[in-house]
């Protein structure tokens, strides 16, 4: 939820893929995105977080954690993105920190691995756990 009250969802049966703004009633005030391979566009969206003024929103598709700012008049600025080749759970921003989790596979392993990147996608510190 926006600080004005205004719900920020994906929308996975639009064919666009888009994440949107829309009022209480459902009333749409503004969408983003479109699905396609380019560079910026999406993949498969899916789960989101928002502690103002930073949008964090995972991509399957793509394996990716796209990371925007929120401007005024409901437009975002793209700060960053993160490799997430699979994701487990929801994302959380937590102060200037994004927290996922999700696994690694390897031969002889699976790996929990619980990260937490910097939202201006500076230093990325990760804790791994088998």
């Amino acid at each position: 939820m926006l600080e004005d009250g205004y719900l920020l969802f994906t929308d996975l049966k639009d064919n666009n893929n888009q994440f949107k703004v829309i009022t209480e009633d459902g009333k749409l005030i503004k969408g983003w995105g479109k699905f396609d391979p380019g560079p910026d566009e999406f993949g498969c969206l899916g789960f989101l977080d928002y502690q103002s003024p930073h949008l964090v929103i995972a991509d399957a598709g793509k394996h990716r954690i796209h990371v925007f700012e929120k401007l005024q008049n409901y437009k975002l600025k793209k700060i960053g993105e993160v490799l997430a080749w699979e994701l487990s759970s929801h994302i959380k921003i937590y102060g200037k920190n994004v927290l996922l989790c999700g696994y690694i596979y390897c031969s002889t392993h699976k790996f929990a691995l619980c990260s937490r990147l910097k939202t201006n996608c500076g230093q990325e510190n990760r804790h791994y756990q088998s």
